[in-house]
């Protein structure tokens, strides 16, 4: 009978500690709708997300991703419990103190929106005074832009953005430049030919994922996508995933 206690003894450990290490391959990540680039409405659900889980199956992670607007996704993965990081990122110094940030895979090209009948132009932000422009909130913006104390209107999503800059409601839109176009040519097709992106571009802006510097593990889980990227890139994969979706 001992035996046989001891027996389920070790079983159980055993199974425990196979649960807390299937537990342990798992990332869960906090997302945006950010087309071209991640969105739930993409197959796969975008480039983005595609390569991410890609890269983590390389080397033996499963990938959950759940979607929040970006200043309550942010924080949420910033925690680094329920949810190990963000799935796309730019980086900046104070986000550096949050997260262990990875190799870059994508680029993002930032700069601003406006209608045509609108005629802009600018050599410095000191230009652009007179101009109501939209953001969205907690986005890291280019170097400059929040220190130059222009007429920012603040918003959730860069969607609601595109709407009131389609509807004269602001002047300008702080955006990457292929997610406008694709909102544009989604949601707001009246509007596609009403609007135009303006030169120069202020900032191309490398794309990260993150995981939170208190999360478990964080910078071996970091650590273990950077090596699945480097499969991805090698064979292929990464080059197909991205053609796949118009890149």
């Amino acid at each position: 009978m001992k035996s046989i206690k001891n027996f389920l003894l070790i079983f159980t450990l055993i199974s425990l500690s196979l649960g807390a290490n299937a537990a342990e391959k798992v990332i869960s990540l906090t997302s945006i709708e950010f087309p071209p680039y991640h969105s739930k409405d993409l197959m796969n659900h975008g480039p983005v997300t595609e390569l991410i889980i890609t890269a983590f199956e390389r080397v033996g992670y499963r990938v959950e991703v759940a979607y929040f607007p970006w200043a309550r996704g942010e924080y949420l993965a910033s925690k680094g419990d329920k949810y190990h990081g963000v799935i796309s990122i730019w980086y900046n110094k104070n986000r550096d103190k949050k997260y262990f940030f990875s190799d870059s895979y994508m680029d993002n090209e930032i700069g601003f929106y406006k209608r045509k009948s609108n005629i802009i132009q600018y050599s410095s932000y000191q230009a652009l005074k007179k101009y109501t422009i939209g953001t969205v909130i907690a986005y890291a913006n280019p170097p400059g832009f929040d220190s130059a104390q222009l007429n920012v209107k603040p918003m959730v999503t860069d969607m609601l953005n595109i709407a009131k800059l389609c509807e004269e409601r602001i002047d300008l839109v702080l955006i990457d430049k292929l997610m406008a176009k694709h909102l544009l040519s989604k949601t707001r097709k009246k509007c596609h030919d009403q609007v135009d992106w303006m030169l120069p571009a202020l900032e191309v802006k490398p794309m990260h994922l993150a995981i939170s510097r208190k999360a478990k593990d964080g910078l071996k889980k970091v650590n273990a996508f950077n090596r699945g990227l480097k499969l991805i890139k090698k064979d292929g994969t990464l080059k197909s995933i991205l053609k796949k979706h118009g890149f």
